[in-house]
């Protein structure tokens, strides 16, 4: 196994899934060619982080057409008051996001008064021409500093927003590296990353995937950014039925003068005042704090125990979803799954479902007609729910949204029909 990305350890393998499909390429024919890649999930003994043990190189991930992934929007209108109330982010502080994800949060503050908070542009700050490079580029190029080189960038802004970029990055150090040189002195680096602690709880292999490289609980993600240097003003929660989110606010090293109170782990609410919660100390002084070492001993042991059992949960997950699927098909029922994305892909392929799953929904013009990587199984338009005997549909849809869906196939349901979230967490999965 590789190192840890964190700690440099050696891991331990949890799961290994073999050689899969990536998920952004859907096939044209059920017998097009497919490439596959080595997935396995590793957990650190030394320090608890769950990790992919061989991404795939960003060469090889860059997707054959532009994606676009939409993230959880919802926290959002909390998450911008919070950055304005940050000690020393004046009005005409200057801010950026990194990538299209940090749009809609820029544009709150924009609206907030905050008239330099801007998002770059990845052609021209980070020089990627090639029109379907994503994310596994734009972690590419940071890591390999293009951004520090950049005069009009270096050390200027008093904010740097980095929405689900930090679980992608391949080089955790040279990533923060690549982000720190365009921060101003004792400015902020703000990560928001997904909990995976609800999948860890739930039993829920759909939010693998290979374009995750590390998965970060609260535990490990403060321990992580401590690890590489930077000092943690805060960690805010923002829980969800299917894939919570976690917010670090941390700030650029400055001179150790003394210990100072810890806000970690404080959940969505009231903002904090100005100036409430200062950094706190990493490196040796936090171990002091943590009374030489013995509660963080508890936590990595509670991480590796809930590692070890998320893998061994596995098989049963499998059965339940073979069994339900099963059933629907020896009464004569077909079985859909709506939604084409890479939580519907890899929900199929990693429990090994295509044998109980007749076909896909996605009314997307881009995937109809398409099949999904791995299990060749078609997808249709929605009108499919009606015309064929479906008496099971699994939703790969976020949890928010799945009201919405129920109310859109009404008619569906009206004719005896089952919609049941894939998601453990959700208020609508499997009796």
């Amino acid at each position: 196994m590789a190192p840890c990305r964190s700690c440099r350890q050696p891991l331990d393998l949890l799961l290994d899934f073999g050689p899969q499909p990536l998920c952004n390429r859907l096939l044209p024919e059920p017998a097009a060619v497919e490439l596959r890649h080595p997935l396995r999930l590793g957990q650190c003994p030394a320090c608890g982080l769950l990790q992919l043990d061989e991404p795939v190189a960003a060469a090889v991930l860059k997707p054959p057409r532009p994606v676009v992934y939409n993230e959880p929007e919802w926290h959002l209108d909390q998450v911008a008051p919070r950055i304005a109330a940050l000690p020393g982010v004046t009005r005409d502080a200057d801010i950026c996001g990194l990538t299209y994800k940090e749009t809609s949060l820029i544009a709150r503050l924009r609206q907030c008064g905050y008239r330099n908070a801007v998002c770059l542009d990845i052609r021209r700050d980070l020089g990627i021409r090639e029109a379907t490079a994503g994310i596994e580029t734009v972690q590419e190029r940071i890591s390999a500093g293009v951004l520090s080189d950049l005069a009009e960038h270096r050390g200027r802004y008093q904010v740097v927003i980095a929405r689900h970029l930090l679980e992608h990055a391949h080089d955790l150090p040279a990533f923060v590296a690549g982000l720190r040189g365009v921060g101003a002195a004792n400015g902020y680096l703000i990560f928001e990353v997904p909990d995976f602690a609800v999948s860890l709880r739930g039993g829920d292999y759909s939010t693998l995937w290979e374009e995750h490289v590390v998965y970060f609980t609260k535990a490990t993600f403060a321990a992580v950014l401590v690890r590489l240097g930077l000092q943690v003003h805060t960690v805010f929660e923002y829980p969800s039925g299917a894939e919570g989110l976690l917010v670090g606010v941390t700030q650029q090293p400055v001179e150790e003068k003394g210990l100072a109170p810890s806000c970690v782990g404080e959940t969505q609410g009231t903002p904090p005042p100005r100036g409430a919660c200062p950094p706190f100390s990493t490196g040796s002084q936090a171990a002091e704090r943590a009374g030489g070492g013995s509660v963080e001993a508890g936590v990595v042991q509670a991480e590796l125990t809930q590692g070890r059992h998320y893998a061994a949960h596995l098989p049963a997950a499998r059965q339940a979803w073979l069994r339900a699927c099963a059933a629907e098909r020896t009464a004569g029922r077909q079985v859909a799954l709506l939604g084409a994305g890479h939580l519907a892909i890899m929900f199929v392929n990693l429990l090994d479902l295509r044998g109980v799953i007749d076909f896909v929904i996605d009314d997307d013009p881009a995937k109809c007609g398409s099949y999904l990587p791995g299990s060749h199984l078609p997808v249709c338009p929605s009108e499919a729910l009606y015309a064929r005997p479906v008496g099971l549909c699994l939703m790969s849809v976020a949890p928010e949204s799945e009201r919405r869906v129920r109310e859109r196939h009404r008619r569906f349901l009206e004719s005896g029909g089952r919609l049941v979230s894939i998601f453990p967490g959700s208020d609508i999965g499997l009796p």
